[in-house]
């Protein structure tokens, strides 16, 4: 799908015969290039002067609301800004429905009014598709929104709403290419992201609710995100590089295609290597590389910006992910303070987003940093806190929330950590950052202490499963599959670590990819299908289907 870049050309880039206002690019520009306020004054400036000759725009009204979007999710307790975002949405909502009742072709009633616009049927389509685009975006950040202040009701009946606006845009879209009509690019390539977006994310919901979500009109169709999300990325308009953003991560982590994803990445950092925003994402595609070093010290640097600017909730994000790589580095005193630093920061303003994980690991690393207090500090500090955070912190639909619930309630059982659920926690950690060295240790204490005492099952298929793993991050390959084997065995004996049959069949399969052998992978990916509510199981799925679609491509390429 990537297309090469000319020479001189830039990621985003306006075309004068674009509906979309240049400014709108502008005031883009100085968003990602950390002038936030900036864009917000200048913005508000084009508005003045067009108010004054008697003028309106739907796109600069909702340009202005994306930057006080912005800015309110950095600042979430101020109701000032709460207000100003909804007065913006209000105003785009209304110009881009009257635009669109305006030109609409289906609306014979309207003609009247239609009528003293004399343009071509041609121009009308062009405006009306506009119209609807505009309107289909202002019905997303709002739907955002709502869920950024948990109204979740209201925010999915606006999610269903924008969504019937982006299809109409598509089937307008569709009808201009039949008759030949002049496209525009930049239009087109945000009824990509915002179609490839809502595919994307929904394909991620579990597979006993897609059936609720499609009676509901949603579609997820993953392989069209792509196509979709790819097309916007090309297409130069305000949506390419948060497009491109997605790409990165879906092409590096999920599809393993390091050149496309390394291509991606130079050609965003080519326009935005400065932007807080790319700064942050460095941060984590670092982390996931494993470079735990480079990701602490890229969020440091989106630190310093956040705490210079004010942004506290930004600031309090890069306490937890500074303090989540020191966890996967094993460096559990550092931990420790970013993530009191995190749960410190008011939830108005922090949000529920990682708290209850962040309060299980903080609990975690007051257990391991302190041994010789471990009753006091259990009583003190570790069980109040879990005790709020099962209380007022927890999120059902969340994965990660219910997952620490789960662990919190077994230390609550006893105010302790037991010897293996200590360690395990520890290697789960070590394995996701790539620290295979780091675990070896761990892994030698799980496995006497699995020969000492008569342990549940689950630990052992534990100790394969991440055995295995690091194996694999080491590239050995044949003694991870064997390991990895070990862990099947206890299928049926695990009670209630269920997810680590899932995985190991994943890595197996994934293992079995990389050599090329598609029975061996698939027969794994079959396999693994039986199973279903374990923790982890929205991530798996969809790491299932990035191996799928990687093993057809490669099957493609073969049969060439």
């Amino acid at each position: 799908f990537l297309l090469p870049m000319q020479e001189g050309s830039k990621l985003t880039h306006h075309r004068d015969a674009s509906v979309i206002p240049a400014e709108l690019y502008q005031a883009h520009s100085l968003v990602w290039s950390n002038d936030i306020y900036g864009a917000k004054k200048f913005l508000e400036g084009i508005l003045e002067n067009l108010e004054k000759e008697g003028k309106k725009s739907a796109w600069l009204t909702y340009g202005l609301a994306e930057v006080v979007f912005w800015l309110q999710g950095l600042h979430l307790q101020d109701k000032g800004l709460r207000k100003e975002l909804e007065k913006l949405l209000d105003d785009t909502d209304k110009l881009a429905e009257d635009l669109a009742d305006r030109f609409n072709p289906e609306v014979t009633l309207g003609g009247l009014f239609r009528g003293k616009d004399k343009i071509s049927e041609e121009e009308k389509s062009y405006r009306y598709l506009s119209a609807t685009v505009c309107s289909a975006f202002s019905l997303v950040m709002r739907a955002v929104f709502y869920f950024r202040t948990e109204e979740q009701l209201r925010a999915v009946f606006l999610f269903r709403r924008s969504w019937l606006a982006f299809s109409k845009a598509t089937k307008v879209q569709q009808k201009r290419d039949e008759k030949k009509w002049q496209d525009d690019p930049e239009l087109r390539g945000l009824i990509n992201f915002g179609v490839g977006m809502f595919h994307l994310i929904f394909s991620l919901v579990p597979p006993s609710l897609q059936l609720l979500t499609s009676i509901a009109g949603f579609e997820a169709d993953r392989k069209g995100a792509l196509k979709e999300l790819y097309e916007c990325y090309n297409s130069g308009c305000t949506m390419a590089a948060p497009a491109g953003l997605v790409l990165l991560m879906l092409e590096k982590f999920l599809f393993k295609k390091k050149e496309e994803a390394d291509v991606i990445w130079e050609r965003i950092l080519a326009e935005y290597s400065k932007s807080f925003i790319i700064g942050y994402m460095g941060g984590f595609v670092l982390k996931l590389e494993g470079d735990l070093e480079g990701a602490i010290k890229a969020f440091e640097i989106t630190q310093r910006f956040s705490v210079d600017e004010g942004f506290r909730q930004l600031e309090a994000s890069t306490h937890y992910s500074i303090a989540y790589c020191n966890a996967c580095g094993d460096d559990w005193e550092s931990s420790k303070n970013h993530f009191q630093l995190f749960i410190d920061t008011p939830i108005e303003i922090a949000n529920k987003n990682f708290r209850p994980w962040a309060a299980y690991l903080l609990g975690l690393s007051y257990w391991i940093t302190q041994p010789d207090s471990r009753q006091t500090i259990a009583n003190d500090k570790i069980a109040p806190l879990y005790r709020k955070a099962i209380k007022e912190w927890i999120r059902e639909e969340e994965g990660f929330d219910i997952f620490a619930r789960r662990k919190m309630k077994n230390f609550l059982k006893s105010d302790s950590f037991s010897p293996l659920e200590e360690v395990t926690a520890i290697l789960g950690l070590l394995v996701e950052g790539k620290q295979s060295e780091k675990a070896r240790p761990h892994l030698d204490k799980l496995r006497n202490l699995l020969e000492e005492t008569e342990a549940e099952r689950d630990y052992h298929a534990i100790w394969a499963f991440y055995t295995g793993e690091c194996l694999k991050i080491e590239k050995d390959l044949v003694k991870a599959v064997e390991i990895l084997q070990r862990a099947l065995e206890e299928d049926g004996k695990v009670k209630q670590e269920t997810w680590v049959i899932p995985a190991a069949l994943l890595s197996l399969a994934d293992i079995a990819a990389t050599e090329k052998d598609w029975t061996k992978a698939k027969e794994y990916m079959k396999k693994l299908k039986k199973y279903s509510k374990y923790d982890w199981e929205k991530i798996i799925a969809f790491q299932v289907f990035a191996l799928k679609q990687t093993i057809k491509e490669a099957k493609a390429q073969e049969a060439v």
